[in-house]
């Protein structure tokens, strides 16, 4: 059976669309507000609102055809356009999924999605469509706190009709611009509710968000009737609903995903980023009978008690039918009693059993408190679907006491989805899935899909061994934020441009001959060999360099009126010249070509008109340090390492690690098939002075430049290097203008190389050649002040931020083995600075 990855089956939505139609970029400062720093949430506002309103698209069915012709793994899994369509819920409508895991925040997605396709005209009101009163009640609560957000609507644009939603129900007529949330009850032609009057024929002017929209086509057993009327409800002609988003953590119809997602952000993705907890699953297990397991249960929640201090841990148990759980509650309750030698009455108060049964409904209402200290619950058992938009942060434990609670992908999101939520005060908080392991052999695969655990290998802080001792700590700087208006070309007293303001102008470290390689390989892509050539520049005298920048101005004097030469006489063009060689650490009076072309460009600004931007300042609060012991882990698929992975080892990264890593790292090395720059294996474990298991480069050139933090000569210069995690470990924020509006994010450095001294590090970013897109120099500029800022208030290390694309490569390492790196200055970097 061909198994097929979920992400492989996202239908793309291109990210072109008509202005004309919605302004996207408007909405950039309300989605920083609204999502903060989750990037994820934004994509999936942005790609959601491009495909129901930017005019790319008319119906799902257009998207599956777009996608179907570009995706190979599409084709393969329905064997044709017409199966893929047939399988598409409503594909002559614009309807679409969006799958974000459980506890990642899926309503911020569907207000910044209703909100602004609302502020621009789009659609005049929204139904947000739920399964149930707990999820309705918490919909509506969080919808309000948004719309009443001050902040929120000062981002919106001033001019649009609809820019603060009111938030209502069933009880009354949803008109214009008004946000109805309701639970799919509401639409049964026996309640009476004001949704059958409020959108009647409304259907072209109302957009449809089905919140948990598994339960469209997965309907649980209780309720298979009343669900089955949701999807009935979405297609009724009477209402011709044409916008539809349906959002979910779960996005199965049993074990098949949904064939209509458009933007995922996965379970793995976010337990890598630390935006829910880890899971733990059983694996091998012994127990022989329930009293046994019941007492590996207690023993579990015991050392959560001890493991979490501050909070009470709370133990879910889950099974598939009421009567089940009815059963178990019983058992579970005696066992209690006898093993902690407590009254049954004390017993009963720990338990709580939450089903759809009448008898249990004062249970399911007291949900929302069983977290507080005076609530003596300690275990929930439960059917499986019943705890839907519960937000209690302190489950630690969830056991799937029957198969057929565990026993397909839909059941298993669901049963982890319990307990993924991050409670405060607590760091790396592990749920624990204690699954029968006589399952394992049938479910495995199951469970490594939902958590994209396919065969990989990962890289993580060594504990010991020759690569621990290369650990060390780095200074992070902790910030708030304040947006100023600044003008981006200055002028002076006489309408010109301000040329040379700081005196200087930006220049990249020039060499009159650096040492360049060449690799070459055979026609079968396995011997290397590398050829070393010393290459020699050109350079110009400065007063040839002068001459030729006066020259320049006195053309645009002629041509405009202007009076630069008589601003900026030789005199002062020499002055900002050697000022310039001298920021470098240039004492020769000569200037390479390259940076000749520089000072050429350094007056390329005369014409521009003066504008302006909103940039983010930052004002520096504490000062603290981060531990490369700290890193999360990077993995990488097997599969990878057949197409652009590399894995850098020695012999101690086949003796220390995981045994799992290990053993996958073996099965790499063993692979005769694998590309040769697929593995790495360095000779001698002292030149791996990094504190890591092993080194993982994604592709090609990273690959290249951290090979060359393995050579002999490189090595003796340096105490120690970490490529960093994409996320989580070291993030620096920044800003940037984009057309009209100012855009913010984070971005995490790729590497930290100290130096031998232990007194300098370097802090590197990889580009690509010629990457001086606007995004890149609000990173390299917001990156160069947040380290002088850390160099200014410490001094047992100072900072320098480097980025660095492949052409700079030999040039870089030339000056890491001439103790020059500190000063070195890269050519993309120099165009950055400008």
């Amino acid at each position: 059976m061909t198994t097929f990855r979920n992400e492989d089956l996202v239908l793309h939505v291109k990210p072109d669309y008509d202005p004309a139609l919605i302004n996207m970029d408007a909405y950039e400062g309300f989605l920083d507000a609204l999502c903060g720093d989750r990037e994820y949430q934004k994509a999936a506002i942005r790609t959601t609102c491009i495909y129901l309103a930017g005019g790319g698209y008319q119906s799902t069915a257009e998207l599956a055809v777009e996608n179907y012709a570009a995706n190979r793994v599409l084709e393969e899994k329905y064997r044709s356009l017409t199966h893929l369509i047939e399988a598409i819920p409503f594909p002559d409508k614009l309807s679409c999924s969006l799958d974000l895991a459980t506890a990642t925040g899926k309503s911020w997605v569907l207000y910044g999605i209703a909100r602004i396709l609302l502020a621009e005209g789009l659609v005049d009101r929204v139904l947000v469509l739920c399964p149930s009163l707990t999820i309705e009640a918490g919909l509506r609560t969080k919808f309000r706190t948004f719309s009443n957000d001050g902040r929120l609507l000062d981002l919106i644009p001033t001019d649009r009709e609809f820019r603060v939603p009111e938030i209502t129900d069933a009880n009354v007529t949803t008109g214009p611009g008004e946000i109805c949330v309701e639970n799919i009850a509401a639409t049964y032609q026996h309640v009476r509710s004001s949704v059958r009057d409020s959108f009647t024929g409304q259907g072209e002017n109302t957009l449809v968000l089905n919140d948990e929209a598994h339960h469209i086509y997965s309907p649980i057993a209780q309720n298979a009737t009343a669900v089955k009327k949701w999807r009935e409800f979405l297609a009724d002609d009477k209402y011709g609903f044409t916008r539809m988003v349906g959002v979910s953590g779960t996005c199965y119809v049993g074990n098949e995903y949904f064939p209509d997602v458009i933007s995922r952000y996965s379970l793995r993705q976010a337990m890598d980023e630390n935006q829910v907890k880890q899971v733990h699953y059983v694996q091998k297990d012994e127990s022989l009978n329930d009293d046994e397991r019941f007492q590996k249960y207690l023993k579990l929640h015991r050392d959560n008690e001890v493991k979490y201090p501050k909070l009470k841990p709370i133990s879910i148990i889950v099974t598939s039918k009421i009567a089940a759980a009815e059963a178990l509650t019983e058992r579970f309750q005696a066992f209690l009693a006898k093993e902690l030698k407590i009254s049954a009455e004390e017993a009963e108060k720990q338990v709580l059993v939450v089903t759809s049964k009448a008898a249990h409904q004062a249970n399911v209402a007291s949900l929302p408190t069983v977290d507080r200290e005076d609530n003596p619950t300690e275990w929930i058992i439960s059917v499986s679907m019943l705890t839907e938009g519960w937000d209690v942060h302190n489950v630690f434990q969830v056991v799937p006491h029957e198969k057929r609670a565990f026993d397909s992908k839909l059941l298993i999101a669901q049963v982890l989805g319990r307990g993924l939520r991050i409670p405060e005060k607590t760091t790396k908080p592990v749920l624990s899935v204690f699954n029968h392991s006589r399952w394992s052999s049938e479910i495995a695969n199951l469970v490594r899909e939902v958590l994209d655990e396919e065969r990989r290998i990962r890289s993580y802080p060594a504990i010991e061994g020759e690569h621990a001792k290369h650990h060390f700590e780095v200074h992070q700087l902790r910030y708030e934020t304040e947006s100023k208006v600044t003008e981006l070309t200055p002028k002076d007293g006489n309408g010109q441009v301000n040329l040379f303001k700081k005196g200087w102008v930006q220049l990249e470290t020039q060499a009159k001959e650096v040492d360049r390689r060449t690799e070459f390989v055979d026609i079968h892509g396995n011997a290397t060999t590398t050829l070393k050539t010393r290459v020699r520049y050109d350079e110009h005298k400065i007063d040839d360099v002068v001459q030729n920048m006066f020259a320049k101005l006195k053309a645009v004097d002629l041509e405009s009126g202007s009076t630069y030469a008589m601003e900026y006489p030789r005199t002062k063009i020499k002055e900002v010249v050697e000022a310039s060689l001298e920021k470098i650490g240039e004492k020769r009076a000569v200037v390479s070509d390259q940076n000749f072309q520089r000072l050429l460009r350094a007056m390329g600004n005369i014409r521009r008109e003066v504008a302006r931007t909103v940039r983010i300042e930052l004002k520096p609060l504490n000062l603290e340090k981060i531990s490369t012991t700290n890193m999360s882990a990077r993995s990488a698929a097997v599969a990878s390492f057949s197409k652009e992975a590399t894995v850098f080892f020695d012999s101690e990264s086949l003796e220390t690690g995981e045994d799992a890593d290990r053993s996958v790292l073996r099965e790499i090395d063993d692979d005769q098939n694998l590309p040769r720059h697929a593995v790495k294996r360095i000779g001698n474990k002292f030149y791996f002075k990094s504190p890591v298991n092993v080194v993982l480069a994604s592709h090609e050139p990273e690959r290249s430049f951290l090979a060359r933090l393995f050579e002999a000569e490189v090595c003796d210069k340096l105490d120690g290097w970490v490529k960093a995690p994409d996320s989580g470990f070291y993030e620096i924020s920044y800003s940037w203008r984009k057309g009209d509006h100012t855009r913010q994010a984070r971005f995490n450095p790729d590497l930290f190389i100290r130096l031998a001294n232990k007194k300098n590090i370097l802090v590197v970013e990889l580009k690509a050649d010629g990457d001086d897109s606007d995004e890149n120099k609000a990173k390299f500029r917001y990156a160069t002040e947040h380290f002088a800022r850390i160099n200014d208030r410490q001094d047992d290390v100072r900072y320098h931020m480097k980025f660095i694309s492949p052409e700079s490569y030999d040039a870089f390492f030339s000056a890491i083995k001439s103790a020059g790196a500190f000063d070195y200055v890269s050519a993309l970097q120099a165009t950055l600075s400008q």
